[in-house]
């Protein structure tokens, strides 16, 4: 599943101390939700084979900011799904993430966050090291303008990658477009569609959205589930070690 972050980007990490002035972008206060979107990667393989992969979100956020995703790829859903869970709080300058379902074991793991703001919001296409160095992609980027998901605005882009020749072995141009609808005002792509020769077609709809405030316990790990805190690396050795 290709799923962005565009109002920023959380990278999670070892845990440490809260700071003392933790960073909240004030465009995520007080403008609740929550949304349900589905991600569908469709591709024919050289023999006819034709393979289908649906992953399913639901994220919440509430009046502080936080946030809630979980997420379930084909099998998972069923008759007993399995569900993974993560939970961003930017006040509180981590996450947290578990999972549930039959023999899943009953604990939450809690990491730092570092937050890197774009400069624009709109998804970038992943670009492959090129092994010479002379060689680029060429990409342009177009505006498709406004468009409306379920009642919601969103700016529409195309982005047209072309891979020259020799740049990943390709003996031919390799043509990637990816079309995005972002929301700034939820900071969500709200619908989504990317050809790839080599991968594909992916496409992300939105399936419902609501503007209530979610429960507060969505934001709390389950009852009976133990805390797992990530090992920060960069810790100075304890004596005798």
């Amino acid at each position: 599943m290709r799923f962005f972050l565009p109002a920023f980007l959380v990278i999670v990490a070892p845990l440490a101390p809260a700071q003392s002035a933790p960073f909240r972008p004030p465009s995520t206060l007080n403008r609740p939700y929550f949304v349900e979107l589905e991600t569908k990667r469709e591709q024919t393989l050289a023999d006819g084979t034709h393979i289908v992969q649906v992953t399913r979100q639901k994220r919440y956020r509430d009046s502080q900011g936080r946030i809630r995703m979980e997420f379930y790829l084909n099998s998972d859903v069923g008759q007993s799904p399995r569900t993974n869970v993560n939970i961003t709080d930017l006040a509180a300058g981590q996450t947290m993430s578990w999972m549930v379902g039959d023999h899943m074991e009953s604990v939450y793991t809690v990491g730092k966050i570092l937050v890197a703001t774009p400069s624009d919001g709109i998804p970038r296409q992943s670009v492959p090291a090129s092994s010479q160095q002379n060689q680029r992609p060429q990409q342009t980027q177009e505006p498709l303008g406004m468009q409306d998901v379920q009642g919601i605005s969103c700016k529409a882009t195309r982005i047209t990658t072309i891979f020259p020749v020799g740049m990943i072995g390709n003996d031919r141009p390799v043509t990637v477009v990816s079309e995005h609808c972002m929301s700034q005002e939820l900071g969500l792509e709200l619908s989504g569609h990317v050809t790839d020769p080599r991968s594909g077609t992916t496409t992300t709809t939105v399936i419902s959205i609501n503007r209530m405030e979610p429960d507060a316990a969505l934001f709390r790990p389950p009852a009976g589930f133990s805390e797992r805190r990530m090992v920060d690396s960069t810790a100075a050795p304890t004596s005798g070690q």
